[in-house]
């Protein structure tokens, strides 16, 4: 089949910017059977040659093609490979994480602001990984799925995918430049490969020119997820039902809500033993906090808002999106009838390309706890490497009054050397209940340099070294708080063996800690196959410590996972935990999962069977509670319809 192409390349070839690929709306489009040929994608504007996002040299090379009608983005590529049996393609499903597997990704934003990418990925087998602006959690009737294909040649491999606009949020209908990045990602080196090379300068980010965007097919319905949920459990039984639910405000504004929420099949992250003198978090993965959740990003050491802070309610909406082509914002409230009330808004504003500003301000009110309210503002400056940064927090609560938080500093990136310089201050009383500050009541210097060098030859394929330390004293400069240095080597081996050795030593208030970590992985980074071995040996607090920690990750068959983990902690007292857990994969919508952890004497076990995909119908069948301490007899099934009013 030839493509018949509407719009042509006028522009010399000879002299066309190496940052900008020209737009090509096509009349016919292509077959998606993983099979590119010249007859397909010749009249197509492509793009060659791939290099190292963080070095600039050249990796394994390829060619892309991409062109587009008023319903989808049209993406093939071809990629060299030197050994093609060794490339990983263990996932096969839709909308999964490629983490692990050799993959191109398209990244594309719309908007041509620099801010907002939608990056949809694709692996040999023609699986897909959908990252879309602003963050959406895994609900394919909300998330929606693109169509790819792929297959392994004689000389790598290559694919083929149809990406609906619809998918993505949309500016007003007309012709302007969007931005893209095509980058293939090397299972054996687990480095990236960028078809342009922009050492960190968003604004080198390619131009895709003139792109012709359809009107948007967004905000003209209601999408209803009405769930019910039954069963029994050693006192009574289970019966109750919920809604969530999602709606378009406009072109670039969504609106999620959810009723009397139930997250019974949603499997926690567990921490693990790791000694810390404070207070940890494990990730979220509730899909109401995910919908847009990269809207409430501000500091990572010390995020205004953390959703995993909000633990039950009876009802609560969100709404995040775009104003305008430069400003994102979110709003989030959740009421817990007659118990508290929790309420997070965040700004962002792009000035540039290199400046940009954010804004932010929580509250939380209730009869089970202190009110408090947190504010937030940051600036941030791009000059050539450095990344400048300036960000302020205020909080006033009840019972603490007011507290502060200030911190400045720069970000430089270059080659492979990664290097912060910042200085702190937290007050005693700074404390955001509905973010995350674990540590307060001191200012001072920290610092941290990194470098990164990939060897071409050789039986060691990457090294890297760090060294990072900090100097802080109590808010009031009267004594000291914490200091130390702590330095990391790490060498990585042709055939993927990585061994990481760290020192650190610190002073926290009178105690002298000594740790030495070591690790040894292999392959590093495979999450399907690989084990893994860390130590930690030395003194703290006062006490001798040990840790051992090994994990293992085996794949029996094609569509069976199996990991397991056992840490052992020597410290005040002995503590040992193991986490057992699997996945079985029926087909490409069914499922059976289990997890099993033990922490010290508490055991706690459950498996769940999930069938999905059936035009968003989604049923589960779970023994047990999968984020109980202990074990709990229940039998539960829940159920999900999907529904959409359109108007």
């Amino acid at each position: 089949m030839v493509l018949c192409v509407t719009s042509v390349v006028s522009k010399d070839e000879s002299k066309k910017d190496p940052y900008e690929l020209p737009a090509v709306k096509i009349a016919t489009k292509p077959k998606i059977d993983g099979n590119v040929t010249p007859e397909e994608w010749g009249g197509i504007p492509s793009g060659s040659g791939f290099f190292d996002s963080r070095t600039g040299q050249p990796t394994e090379g390829g060619t892309f093609w991409i062109a587009y009608d008023d319903k989808f983005i049209y993406f093939a590529a071809k990629l060299d490979a030197k050994d093609p049996k060794s490339l990983k393609a263990t996932e096969y499903r839709s909308n999964v994480s490629l983490r692990s597997d050799d993959a191109v990704f398209l990244a594309v934003d719309v908007f041509g602001s620099l801010t907002n990418f939608n990056t949809f990925g694709i692996n040999p087998r023609g699986a897909t990984d959908i990252r879309i602006a602003g963050g959406r959690a895994a609900k394919r009737e909300w998330l929606g799925e693109f169509l790819a294909n792929g297959r392994i040649t004689e000389t790598g491999y290559e694919v083929e995918a149809q990406i609906p606009w619809g998918v993505m949020r949309l500016p007003e209908s007309g012709k302007r430049n969007a931005r893209i990045q095509v980058v293939r990602y090397d299972s054996k080196t687990q480095r990236q490969g960028d078809w342009r090379f922009t050492n960190s300068e968003s604004s080198l980010i390619p131009t895709w020119t003139n792109v012709d965007l359809p009107k948007s097919g967004n905000g003209r319905s209601i999408k209803l997820l009405p769930f019910g949920y039954g069963g029994i459990n050693k006192v009574n039984t289970i019966a109750n039902a919920g809604l969530d639910l999602k709606t378009s405000i406009s072109d670039r504004i969504d609106l999620v809500g959810t009723i009397n929420p139930d997250f019974r099949n949603i499997e926690n992250q567990v921490l693990s033993l790791d000694f810390s003198y404070f207070e940890r978090l494990a990730g979220e993965s509730r899909p109401f906090f995910l919908e847009g959740g990269q809207y409430f990003s501000t500091s990572m050491d010390a995020p205004l808002f953390a959703p995993q802070r909000i633990n039950k309610f009876d009802f609560g909406v969100k709404t995040f999106g775009q104003v305008g082509d430069k400003s994102d914002f979110a709003m989030l409230d959740t009421v817990d009838i007659g118990v508290r009330n929790s309420f997070a808004g965040i700004l962002k504003h792009k000035f540039s390309p290199f400046t940009s500003a954010t804004f932010g301000m929580t509250s939380l009110t209730g009869n089970d706890t202190n009110d408090n309210t947190a504010t937030y503002a940051a600036v941030g400056h791009q000059v050539g490497n450095w990344n400048l940064f300036g960000q302020h927090m205020l909080t006033r609560d009840t019972a603490l009054g007011n507290g502060s938080r200030f911190n400045t500093g720069g970000f430089y990136s270059k080659n492979g050397l990664v290097s912060v310089l910042e200085y702190q201050q937290v007050s005693p009383q700074f404390l955001p209940r509905l973010g995350f500050a674990p540590e307060r009541n001191y200012k001072g210097f920290a610092f941290s340099i990194d470098k990164t060098r990939t060897i071409p030859t050789g039986a060691v394929m990457e090294t890297e070294f760090a060294l990072s330390g900090q100097d802080y004293r109590t808010y009031d400069g009267n004594a000291p708080y914490r200091s130390g240095l702590t330095g990391v080597a790490s060498a990585t081996l042709r055939d993927g063996t990585d061994i990481d050795v760290a020192y650190s030593y610190e002073k926290f208030f009178g105690s002298h800690d000594r740790t030495l970590f070591l690790s040894v992985e292999k392959p590093r980074g495979d999450r399907y196959r690989h084990w893994q071995v860390d130590a930690i040996f030395g003194d703290i607090s006062g006490e001798p410590y040990r840790s051992v920690r090994g994990l293992v990750s085996y794949r029996p068959a094609w569509n069976w996972q199996v990991d397991f983990s056992l840490q052992d902690v020597r410290h005040f007292t002995n503590t040992t935990q193991s986490i057992l857990s699997t996945v079985y994969d029926i087909g490409r919508d069914m499922s059976i999962s289990g997890r099993m952890v033990r922490t010290g004497s508490d055991t706690n076990a459950y498996m769940a069977f999930r069938k999905s995909g059936s035009k968003g119908a989604e049923y589960f069948v779970i023994l047990g509670d999968p984020n109980a301490r202990k074990f709990q007899a229940a039998l539960v099934l829940k159920a999900v319809f999907p529904m959409e009013i359109r108007f």
